[in-house]
């Protein structure tokens, strides 16, 4: 499960996509890391999560 979710292009299609990110490291209780970690393309594109990973990991 996601701990937030952003609006991105799909790298396959450009299509709009949800992009759910994992909290992966805090700092005084704030999180300061995250991954992505899911996707959920609005044109049913299938990412695997090597894929998602290097689409958006910033």
């Amino acid at each position: 499960m996601s701990d937030r979710v952003t609006w991105e292009k799909c790298p396959k299609c450009g299509a709009p996509a949800a992009v759910g990110w994992t909290t992966v490291a805090w700092a005084s209780g704030e999180p300061v890391e995250d991954e992505p970690t899911e996707i959920d393309c609005t044109s049913g594109c299938q990412l695997n999560s090597d894929e998602v990973q290097d689409a958006f990991d910033h």
